[in-house]
């Protein structure tokens, strides 16, 4: 007796499969509107009681409120795609194709791993099981026409947002979805349905922004204005939809972007930023493209005031002289890692006087959210560096200096050992026979394009692919041949090597720097302990010896960072300057010695005093006069 789906009303495919059959369910709509999560509300429920009808196991469902094209920010796709790989379900049960992606590549994608992983992809709505061979051209032309139209509605969209920046007077041309503060959002429907959106000063929040800018004004930096912020009550909007987000600390980098913003005296700037359709990634456009509209919102500050602090703000940038030509650049950029939070560590230059500036580098979770934020130990690079120097000469110690005949050796015996079993000429065949066949597979792409077999559109795609594995292949059999190469004539290559290294003496810093060159990776932890990777590759091709010296193990190493107070730091400075002054005249007087190190008097007085307490120092008294007076340094 057949079964028939309550549910559906009609014979599903599902009843194909046994009891206990584990199913996925992948629910998605492309936003946050409110008829939109009605819609998800219902793919929800319909969906899931389509699997309980059919007496399959309901194995995980996830439901997503993001754009169809491009996966990258869907944590739920993402995330399906784990559970596929580690074999958490058997089908994966969709409502259409649209609703999974708009994007053929993507598709191509999800289709390799449905067959990678031996899976099944049924559509409800269709009541339809995915087969490459049977619907496969099918779905593959209807990847390439929900793309195209997906596009057709991104220019629509884009070009509709234009016309309202540029024709629409006052806060018709304006387009904000999210909270804004400063102002409330007011919604309301006419007769005829039409949404009608205005804006109003919010007096609470105008007054906090006005009370920022006072602060401003007082020369308070906006770490420790949102701090004060806070402590008087004041927090963010609330968020709502699918991700909602309580009210919360406004932190100093969210006040920077409030203050600057033109919104408070009225004005807007529309167009700074577009998305590439096909990349995902925000471009800047060009500064003679942006749109500029003025009063198009109720102010909160007058033009010439808001104008006022602004200048204030860029001067301050201006006294601190920052250089941000290498952020994102910087040796260490993207290196030093926080232990308790995953995040890299930022450059974060700051004056410990008028003219010393510490190159601090310090957790980002801290420096974004403030006291909410992590709070690792800063890094000084100078003292890094130092530390590291000292760490590396010891840890390395056979790079430094000329070449002793025991190390030569000892090379010699490395290289010995790595010939008796080495693997290099096999491997190189194994390159080159998967490179001959990746040839192969493109020489049938062409084909296959010229005997129409498969589309333009699929052969670039799959032509793209192919020619991304031959480059990395290429790149994989030159670097085994250079392998190879070394190992090859090893007799002539020692007597290279020790001829070269025996006529080389290094200077110890500019090896250790070297050294340093090849540090990859730098995790940090509170303790001050510093866990060190050094990458291999790099080490060899700034001293090739290193293969034949150190193992894998070596190449991590830890270290405990110590970072000097400053203020006692600058006094054992100060101390020695004075006591090499008084070697030099030690007739000078204390007023001398001050201006000598830059410093008051009495901080001067109090090193002397220090240093005659120790018993280092002494003054001499050999009469009245001041020329027969002396300071003199204890042997």
């Amino acid at each position: 007796m057949e079964q028939v789906n309550k549910f559906l009303g009609y014979r599903t495919k599902l009843l194909l499969f046994p009891s206990g059959t584990r199913v996925a369910i992948y629910n998605r709509v492309s936003t946050e509107k409110l008829a939109q999560l009605e819609a998800i509300e219902h793919q929800v429920i319909e969906s899931r009681q389509i699997v309980e009808e059919s007496g399959l196991e309901l194995a995980f469902q996830y439901i997503e409120t993001e754009s169809g094209t491009s996966i990258k920010n869907r944590e739920y796709y993402q995330q399906m795609l784990t559970d596929m790989a580690n074999d958490k379900f058997d089908i994966l049960m969709i409502k259409s194709q649209d609703r999974m992606m708009r994007d053929q590549a993507e598709w191509h994608l999800l289709k390799r791993a449905i067959n990678k992983y031996h899976k099944i992809l049924y559509f409800y709505m269709d009541d339809e099981i995915f087969n490459q061979k049977e619907n496969g051209m099918k779905h593959d032309v209807q990847a390439m026409l929900d793309e195209y139209e997906s596009e057709k509605k991104s220019s629509k969209a884009i070009h509709s947002h234009n016309r309202r920046q540029t024709t629409y007077e006052g806060q018709d041309c304006l387009n904000i979805t999210r909270p804004i503060y400063g102002w409330d959002r007011n919604v309301e429907l006419d007769s005829r349905g039409h949404k009608k959106i205005w804006f109003t000063v919010n007096e609470n929040e105008a007054e906090n922004i006005r009370e920022v800018c006072r602060l401003v004004e007082e020369g308070k930096g906006f770490y420790t204005i949102a701090n004060i912020m806070y402590g008087n009550g004041v927090l963010s909007k609330p968020t709502y939809g699918t991700k909602p987000q309580l009210p919360h600390k406004i932190s100093g980098t969210a006040w920077k972007k409030v203050i600057r913003s033109p919104l408070l005296h009225g004005d807007a700037v529309f167009n700074k930023e577009k998305t590439d359709f096909y990349t995902k990634d925000r471009q800047k456009v060009p500064e003679n493209q942006w749109i500029y509209r003025e009063n198009v919102i109720t102010p909160i500050l007058s033009k010439e005031y808001h104008q006022r602090i602004i200048d204030i703000l860029d001067s301050r940038s201006m006294y601190y002289d920052k250089d941000i030509s290498m952020k994102g650049k910087h040796f260490w950029s993207g290196k030093i890692i926080c232990s308790k939070c995953g995040k890299a560590y930022y450059r974060y230059p700051c004056k410990s006087c008028k003219t010393r500036v510490l190159e601090n580098w310090k957790c980002s979770t801290g420096i974004m959210s403030g006291a909410e934020g992590c709070h690792n130990i800063i890094i000084e690079e100078n003292e890094l560096r130092k530390q590291l120097r000292d760490t590396v000469s010891e840890k390395y110690q056979d790079l430094y200096g000329t070449i002793t005949d025991g190390l030569i050796e000892k090379i010699i015996k490395k290289i010995e050992q790595g010939l008796s079993g080495s693997s290099l000429e096999r491997d190189r065949e194994e390159v080159e026979k998967e490179l001959n066949q990746q040839y192969q597979f493109k020489n049938n792409l062409f084909d296959k394009l010229l005997k129409n077999v498969i589309s333009d559109a699929d052969f670039q795609i799959y032509n793209k692919k192919l020619t991304e594995t031959i480059n990395s292949l290429e790149d994989k059999k030159a670097e085994l041949e250079k392998q190879v190469d070394i190992y090859k004539n090893k007799e002539e290559r020692l007597i290279e090597i020790r001829e070269s290294m025996k006529k080389k003496a290094f200077e110890k810093d500019a090896i250790s720097d070297l050294i340093i060159g090849c540090i990859e990776k730098i995790l940090v932890y509170p303790s001050g302990k510093l866990e060190v990777m050094v990458n291999k590759k790099a080490m060899a091709g700034k001293f090739p010896i290193v293969q034949y010296l150190y193992s894998d193990e070596q190449y991590q190493f830890r270290l405990v960072y110590y970072r000097k107070n400053i203020v006692k730091q600058r006094r054992e400075e100060n101390t020695l300057r004075i006591l090499e002054e008084i070697s030099k005249n030690g007739h000078r007087t204390i007023p001398e010695f001050a201006e000598i190190i830059g410093q008051k008097y009495t901080y001067t007085w109090s090193i002397i005093k220090d240093l005659r307490q120790s018993g280092k120092i002494e003054y001499v008294k050999k009469g009245f006069s001041h020329e027969d007076c002396y300071w003199q340094i204890k042997s």
